[in-house]
């Protein structure tokens, strides 16, 4: 298992970093990940496509996570008429409008000057829109990151079904990070 100093130092020496997560772990490794994240870096946008970002918080209060440096954008299936736009929290639709999200996105990188980015997860769009879709806007995301001088770090799991993710996209990335036991 990677130390939370390997993984900061691994993270640190990238600009656009996939993390592929086990399945049978998935939410504690979510939990240190973002512990060294917010230890490292002081603006953060979380892009949930899993999870509610009421959720989320409150798994990361629970834990002393800062999330004073977070913002959300949020995806996540659940009644968002309920939801307002909040300051920190954008909330999205369907996880398949991809193109608001890029919009929203790409406000909290220019606007907040977000110093890293956590996608959460890009498996998970294969349940709303199709593979080649998926590539072409992570391929943009990973433009924007780049020109603005930030980092993201994508995240999967190591099942089976999304490694082709993972097998499609490491040619946009710059490290791959593999915290699951058998995959890839």
């Amino acid at each position: 298992m990677m130390s939370n100093q390997q993984l900061a130092s691994e993270i640190n020496e990238a600009e656009v970093s996939m993390i592929i997560l086990p399945k049978e772990s998935y939410s504690e490794q979510i939990i240190n990940l973002m512990k060294v994240v917010t230890e490292n870096y002081l603006k953060i946008c979380y892009i949930t496509i899993n999870k509610s970002c009421a959720t989320l918080t409150k798994e990361f209060e629970k834990h002393q996570i800062d999330t004073t440096k977070l913002v959300f954008i949020d995806a996540s299936p659940g009644d968002h008429k309920k939801r307002a736009q909040k300051g920190k929290y954008v909330f999205i639709e369907s996880a398949g409008n991809l193109t608001q999200i890029s919009i929203e996105f790409s406000k909290f990188l220019n606007m907040m000057k977000i110093n890293n980015s956590i996608f959460d997860s890009i498996d998970m769009l294969k349940f709303y829109v199709d593979w080649k879709t998926i590539i072409r806007f992570v391929h943009e995301i990973i433009s924007r990151v780049r020109t603005s001088g930030s980092r993201i770090i994508l995240i999967t799991s190591s099942e089976e079904e999304s490694l082709e993710i993972t097998r499609d996209l490491y040619i946009f990335v710059d490290r791959i990070i593999n915290l699951a036991k058998n995959s890839v």
